[in-house]
């Protein structure tokens, strides 16, 4: 049998005579548009229900995300939560839209980095005209760029540092706004228990202008503005670099150390690039014991507090009784302690009543007399041309004679840890030996309140952009969050509720960059 096969010219001979074959049409054919439109709807409805409910929405990243951010890389809310807030206030879909886009993305990164406050108060947080850009340049998404690399996030530039404050509009703006600030709202202290030299604020802030740290970085205020150090302990750089001072002898390894250029007999290394804080017993007891009996140079005065001292001197038969037992023996103990206070009544006499060494106790608080002679004027029951034994408390502190009996008043000592608050600084990468090249005025000082830190010219002979030049980007001395973070509770609405639930959040986050909460 022969295969039927439809030829043009016999689907003509079938239709013959039906000349509205295409004045009539099938409804297949009546459908076909509406058909291709509703195969388009069905088409995005699939794709968009597997990506809502089932796909992944890193399809949707413009690049990479960090390594520390992966395991949000597939939650796009986190960071943006824009369409959350849209969902939770339908009403407030236009206002949501034309709002800045990164104070959403700033919220979303302080809610886990609570431990970073954005900067300082008086950061300039603004979309007005004058100051354009100056709202985004003050976001956390303007330094830490998310979307660029896969492995470690990419650290803030300069670029970023001078994109502030190498403008000049935006210093004065900044400083005009930091005047309307309480100083409290500036970062005070640091969180790491370490003592920091106190300084005021320039008149008009840090609002210098400059490119780099060798183009026009400011001078230290240290140095600027000729600042002193407050602390009433007596001491002096250059005497202890005299060679009338004889060596120490090392307890622990019988050797002779010698003081004059040994920067590192004082200033030891804490293990973390800087240096231990000093203490009388570890720097100071070596040469300056008190030892007030020279025929028992055993006994020495505590070095602490004036109630301590007092108590000591008072109990003195017990202290020479307790030291000679050690020494001598319990049986031979009675008679050595018997001799030594007869020597100290015949040297100092005894106060009646108390049964205290008065005149001791007088040298003991008092006596501050220098090697060179003369005498405090706080010296009580001491002739004024009379040279003491040894040297007292005086000697290197501020000692005021109490009211009628009571215990002697000690200025507080304060020895600060580091001296530059907004500048980090790590001795270990710089070496631990030469302490002079960078610390020229040590020689020279003769006065407690010299701050001999280095000057910002000397650190720049290092620190340039010159061929030859080291690392001198800003974020190698400082650091742009501000210490002491807190955390911003919203406040409540007059409605109950939640600031966060309207308006009222916005203008939160606001003062929460600006510092002014």
């Amino acid at each position: 049998m022969p295969f039927f096969k439809r030829t043009q010219k016999s689907v003509a001979a079938r239709l013959q005579g039906n000349l509205e074959y295409y004045s009539h049409p099938s409804l297949l054919r009546r459908m076909r548009g509406w058909l291709y439109f509703l195969s388009i709807l069905v088409g995005f409805g699939v794709v968009y229900g597997y990506y809502k409910f089932k796909g992944p929405e890193k399809i949707f990243n413009p690049g990479p995300i960090s390594r520390a951010h992966s395991p949000i890389a597939n939650d796009c809310n986190a960071c943006h939560p824009q369409l959350a807030q849209i969902r939770a206030q339908r009403n407030e879909v236009g206002r949501i839209i034309k709002e800045p886009y990164w104070e959403r993305i700033d919220q979303s990164c302080q809610t886990c980095h609570l431990g970073f406050n954005l900067h300082v108060p008086n950061t300039i947080n603004t979309d007005s005209a004058t100051l354009k850009g100056a709202a985004e340049t003050s976001s956390c998404t303007s330094c830490h760029r998310e979307h660029l690399t896969a492995n470690k996030m990419v650290e803030p530039t300069e670029t970023n540092c001078a994109a502030c404050h190498n403008r000049a509009d935006l210093m004065k703006a900044s400083s005009d706004f930091g005047r309307t600030i309480a100083s409290a709202k500036f970062p005070g202290r640091k969180p790491d228990g370490l003592v920091y030299f106190q300084k005021k604020r320039p008149a008009q802030g840090y609002t210098q202008v400059f490119a780099k740290f060798d183009q026009g970085h400011p001078t230290f205020q240290i140095h600027e503005e000729k600042l002193k150090d407050p602390n009433p302990l007596r001491y002096n750089h250059w005497r202890h670099e005299q060679v009338d001072i004889p060596p120490i002898l090392d307890e622990k390894t019988n050797a002779q150390i010698k003081l004059q250029g040994n920067c590192n007999y004082c200033h030891k290394p804490d293990g973390r690039g800087n240096f231990q804080k000093l203490t009388f017993d570890s720097n100071c007891r070596a040469c300056h014991a008190i030892k007030f009996d020279p025929n028992t140079p055993g006994i020495e005065v505590p070095h602490g507090r004036p109630g301590e001292v007092r108590e000591f001197l008072r109990a003195l038969d017990i202290k020479y009784l307790e030291y000679f037992t050690k020494r001598e023996g319990p049986v031979k103990a009675r008679e050595y302690a018997a001799n030594a206070l007869r020597s100290l009544i015949q040297t100092y006499g005894v106060a009646s009543g108390d049964g205290s060494f008065g005149k001791l106790e007088s040298q003991v608080f008092y006596n501050g007399v220098a090697p060179s002679g003369g005498n405090n004027p706080f010296n009580r029951n001491l002739n004024i041309n009379e040279r003491a034994q040894f040297t007292g408390c005086a000697y290197c502190h501020t000692v005021s004679p109490p009211q009628t009996n009571a215990t002697p008043v000690l200025a507080k000592t304060v020895i600060p840890d580091r001296w530059l608050f907004n500048g980090e600084f790590n001795h270990a990468k710089h070496g631990m030996q030469g302490c002079a090249e960078c610390h020229q005025s040590i020689p020279k000082s003769r006065d407690t309140g010299d701050i001999n830190i280095p000057t910002q010219q000397s650190c720049t002979d290092c620190h340039n952009s010159g061929p030859k030049g080291v690392k001198n980007d800003c974020n190698s001395c400082h650091h742009y969050h501000a210490p002491g973070f807190k955390t911003v509770i919203a406040p409540k609405l007059t409605d109950g509720s939640n600031a966060t639930e309207g308006p009222t959040f916005i203008q939160s986050t606001k003062r929460m960059m600006l510092g002014t909460r």
